[in-house]
């Protein structure tokens, strides 16, 4: 999977702003309450609504709350891009098998969040293309009998993509899943969301 967002994303700082127009600083944390209490608003005044309507859905779900986060895997930056090692290892793959690497692309709708491939954290109205149940990708893991998963991050990506897998998979179908823990780590500081996600799946 791709993270592909832009420097304007619900969870990068240029999306919000308080009352003396300071975007806040990477790792702020932005609540229901603070968006009502006017303590942060997103900057663009067409997405006020949408803000505060973003991080209720997230406290109704018992989600993360919203965490603004360093700007990130931005499209067309080195940091969109997949590690010179492993690229080299997609290729040599792709010249042994002389077929394509199938490249998900997640994030690039800038008003959610979307740590899961299979899903983003709100669904967009209008934009349930980028945004909803990725039911394609369900169906073409499933065809698979072993389906390998790691990357970064173990408390975030990882951990809800594998939710969502298992969410819309039959019990039989989840012994196809192999999680490689010494591939991916958790965002520091969030340690035990990963010892949590480890637990609940097996």
């Amino acid at each position: 999977t791709l993270d592909s967002h832009q420097k304007y994303h619900i969870a990068h700082p240029l999306f919000w702003v308080n009352e003396q127009k300071v975007h806040p600083t990477p790792f702020t944390t932005v609540t229901k309450k603070d968006v009502e209490n006017g303590k942060w608003k997103p900057t663009r005044a067409e997405h006020r609504i949408w803000g505060l309507h973003y991080v209720s859905e997230l406290e109704r779900k018992g989600n993360f709350a919203l965490t603004i986060w360093p700007e990130h895997c931005l499209i067309g930056t080195p940091g969109h891009c997949v590690r010179g090692v492993i690229q080299e290892a997609l290729q040599a793959w792709e010249d042994a098998k002389e077929k394509a690497v199938s490249y998900i692309v997640k994030g690039n709708n800038s008003k959610t969040e979307h740590y899961s491939a299979i899903k983003a954290e709100v669904i967009v109205p209008g934009e349930e293309d980028l945004t909803d149940l990725n039911r394609t990708l369900l169906d073409e893991l499933s065809r698979h009998d072993k389906v390998l998963i790691c990357g970064q991050a173990s408390s975030h990506c990882v951990n809800f993509t594998v939710r969502d897998i298992a969410d819309n998979w039959t019990d039989s179908s989840l012994k196809k899943l192999y999680v490689l823990r010494d591939a991916m780590s958790p965002v520091p500081g969030f340690e035990e969301a990963e010892t949590q996600f480890l637990k609940d799946m097996g």
